[in-house]
């Protein structure tokens, strides 16, 4: 899983170097428009990186409710690639970590209350084998032994 997600960051700049490069090529004068922000946002790129991008105020795209609505939907496609990806792993490709991902978002509960529990081993050190083996082969239900 680690490599998986090792190879997916490093497409992932990959990816944002390349929208970088044709936001240049497309837009040769470095005036930041919705559509710029849209794609760059979709790449991964914060609103910090595509300010800094274009050598402009790093709370550009935050002041400006019009850039800042392309930012925002930008930004929330790569939030479904993410999920996308999660799931695929999770049910296609039985990855057991993506799993266990899903299953604890999926079985989030609000109420759920945290008990601290210590646990030590200091009473088995006390008893001795023998007592050991007659408390696990003792049928409870009539306290007879069970070990013949």
């Amino acid at each position: 899983m680690h490599k998986e997600i090792e190879q997916s960051y490093r497409d992932l700049v990959k990816r944002n170097l390349e929208v970088i490069a044709l936001e240049l090529k497309n837009h040769r004068s470095l005036l930041l428009e919705a559509s710029a922000v849209f794609d760059m946002a979709k790449a991964g790129l914060s609103h910090v990186s595509i300010c800094r991008l274009y050598k402009m105020a790093e709370d550009t795209i935050t002041q400006d409710p019009t850039l800042l609505y392309e930012f925002n939907r930008g930004r929330a496609q790569v939030g479904t690639k993410v999920r996308t990806a999660i799931i695929d792993n999770a049910l296609d490709k039985d990855n057991l970590t993506a799993q266990i991902y899903l299953d604890k978002i999926y079985n989030k509960e609000d109420n759920v209350q945290q008990i601290d529990v210590t646990v030590t081993s200091k009473p088995l050190e006390t008893i001795n084998t023998e007592d050991l083996l007659n408390i696990t082969f003792t049928d409870d239900s009539d306290g007879h032994d069970t070990s013949n």
